[in-house]
């Protein structure tokens, strides 16, 4: 018991030194209670001053460790902690922004999640606060930046989740009246939707703006569609499809593009004939 002991207390004085962010992590673990039960109080660890990682490590610490015993120390720390460039930063910025959305401070909520550097943050986290941005712009009435952030999340992020959830506010905003559908919103959204597994959604929005006269979103965007529908074995459609891209497009180049398309569809349909006789 004395060896433990002594063992944390060296863990301790190498954490408040900064020597280590793996000596600060040991030195939080809690330690064993009588009877093999885990004490619920926190170690009190030293801040640590020459390791921005560290420190931000601590940070999250101590945030969460007094979150219901202390939480104005809590908060504290999370408001240091958005600040920081860090992997614990978007998670700060967002628990402060809910705060500030419970108190009805929409403004401060906003101005919170924009001032956040993402730096350390992954694609998630960045389309996920466009997300929050879009919202909050939105329910105070600026629709038109509302309408920008969901663009930027659906072309810069459209794999991830938030990215769905910033398609739906454009549609809706589009819906109201409030902002004009564009060519550019349909390609990028079905680009959103058969990314994240809706195809089929994915397939009739596309539809939509290629069966307009004008063809908005020219060869280029049919030959997205009938790659969709080729990958979702609507091979009739598909051949439809190429069939006017062909009369779209503009030069050599273009209707090689298409020929080869095409021939991708002759063959898918030739490997699902192959099954069925299988």
């Amino acid at each position: 018991m004395m060896r433990r002991r002594h063992g944390r207390r060296f863990l301790f004085r190498l954490a408040g030194s900064g020597a280590s962010l793996l000596a600060l992590v040991l030195a939080a673990a809690p330690a064993p209670a009588r009877e093999g039960r885990v004490s619920a109080v926190p170690p009190p660890i030293p801040r640590p001053q020459s390791d921005p990682v560290a420190e931000a490590w601590w940070l999250q610490y101590v945030a969460r460790a007094y979150e219901r015993t202390d939480p104005g120390r809590s908060e504290s720390c999370w408001a240091a902690l958005a600040r920081t460039r860090s992997v614990w930063t978007w998670e700060a910025a967002r628990r402060l922004a809910e705060r500030a959305i419970t108190l009805g401070d929409s403004a401060h909520a906003d101005s919170i999640i924009a001032k956040a550097d993402l730096w350390a943050q992954g694609a998630a986290e960045s389309a996920g606060r466009l997300n929050r941005l879009a919202a909050l712009r939105a329910a105070r009435g600026d629709t038109a930046g509302a309408a920008r952030l969901c663009r930027q999340a659906i072309r810069v992020y459209p794999s991830e989740s938030a990215a769905e959830s910033a398609l739906v506010l454009l549609d809706r905003l589009a819906a109201r009246g409030e902002d004009s559908t564009r060519a550019d919103d349909a390609r990028l959204g079905a680009e959103v939707e058969f990314l994240n597994g809706d195809r089929a959604q994915a397939i009739d929005r596309l539809s939509r703006v290629f069966a307009v006269p004008t063809d908005p979103i020219g060869w280029r965007g049919g030959l997205r569609l009938a790659e969709m529908q080729r990958l979702t074995r609507r091979l009739g459609a598909a051949r439809v499809t190429l069939q006017r891209c062909d009369h779209l497009a503009p030069d050599r180049e273009a209707h090689a593009r298409v020929t080869l398309e095409r021939a991708r569809v002759r063959g898918s349909r030739d490997v699902l004939v192959g099954d069925r006789g299988a």
